[in-house]
């Protein structure tokens, strides 16, 4: 389903995507989120960043998984939202 989805645009961006970008250093803290069952892109393929960043892997998640999979959403998105809050700038 999310393949088909793909457009002229979405494909252009996507092998934009793919030629890859050269970061040094993250300006901000940041959160990785891969799926056990992810081919594409498993979380072994950040294991030699040039920064820190945390990391959340969902057990059994492929990589449309992460955002299709109803099960498996709420999860991700309760561990994306308490990052979020205890990585805030923001004063309470």
């Amino acid at each position: 389903m999310a393949l088909e989805s793909l457009g002229l645009e979405s494909r252009m961006a996507r092998d934009e995507r793919k030629a890859g970008i050269v970061i040094a250093a993250a300006p901000c803290p940041m959160l990785i989120v891969t799926g056990t069952a992810d081919t594409q892109w498993p979380g072994q393929r950040y294991d030699d960043l040039p920064f820190s960043a945390d990391h959340f892997e969902a057990d059994g998640v492929t990589h449309w998984g992460l955002v299709l999979n109803r099960r498996v959403l709420p999860r991700i998105g309760s561990v994306v939202s308490s990052w979020l809050e205890k990585n805030s700038r923001l004063p309470k």
